[in-house]
């Protein structure tokens, strides 16, 4: 019994010990981290950038303005996207969106984002099969301004179609990257630049009789802590339009666009 419980002492003893090399505290979500996370920064699309022909139908049938719409689905990507970010203890990345911090302070910071970055329709990254995951590897490698986007991806030859190419982001400010890692203690920047809900006319059934299907994309850059991009895509989903009320559509195919993007990064 004496044995025992010399043991059960020694062990409590040394447990914050234990605990202390598995995690670490991060100051910016006062949360207890794994210490081979990633912190993202998700950084909504600016309002002018999103596309669609579908706001009519889907505000009728939610009863809703068309405003009111447009301003729900920019927030709803932005949770999903944060959500889907936070996945099991040993591979989630803690993350802080600018859209849902609602300081002054913020809502600068997102102001001088939007007035120093740049929007261009670039080609849309392949993935060689064996670097395939390039968020995955920053998460366990911390790559940094040494492995750049062009050594782990081969560019699409098509820059003529459209669906080929995804919104960028191109960073004219080299000191703003910088400035949100040090201030918002971060390792990647997931840059949402570009919403399009559209009617699918590739698969067009009936148009008169509204029988189609619509398709969101979502466009995405990816950069890391040194300003280097990473990564850049967009994701889709479609469904058929009788579906037009606007928390179905949320509830339904919004986290496997942001499942995908992550799985893209």
């Amino acid at each position: 019994m004496k044995n025992l419980t010399l043991f059960i002492i020694v062990v409590l003893w040394g447990l914050p010990t234990l605990l202390a090399q598995n995690t670490v505290l991060s100051p910016a979500t006062e949360k207890v981290a794994p210490i081979d996370s990633v912190r993202v920064l998700v950084i909504p699309y600016n309002p002018r950038y999103y596309l669609s022909d579908s706001d009519k139908d889907i505000a009728d049938a939610s009863n809703r303005s068309v405003e009111a719409i447009r301003q729900n689905f920019r927030l709803a990507i932005d949770k999903a996207v944060i959500g889907s970010l936070y996945g099991p203890a040993t591979t989630r990345h803690y993350s802080h969106s600018l859209l849902s911090d609602t300081t002054a302070d913020t809502r600068h910071d997102l102001q001088r984002i939007y007035a120093t970055t740049g929007y261009r329709y670039d080609a849309v990254p392949v993935q060689k099969a064996a670097n395939k995951g390039q968020f995955a590897m920053f998460r366990k490698k911390k790559l940094t301004a040494d492995t750049p986007m062009d050594e782990a991806t081969a560019v699409h030859v098509d820059n003529n179609r459209i669906e080929d190419r995804y919104m960028n982001a191109v960073i004219a400010d080299e000191d703003l990257i910088p400035y949100l890692a040090t201030k918002y203690e971060k390792d990647v920047f997931v840059f949402i630049t570009q919403f399009e809900l559209r009617i699918n006319f590739n698969d067009c059934l009936d148009l008169a009789r509204k029988v189609y299907q619509r398709e969101i994309k979502v466009h995405y850059s990816v950069y890391n802590h040194d300003g280097r991009q990473i990564g850049g895509n967009y994701v889709k989903v479609v469904f058929p339009s009788n579906y037009n009320n606007q928390n179905e559509i949320i509830v339904n195919y919004f986290p496997l666009l942001a499942q995908s993007l992550l799985d893209k990064m």
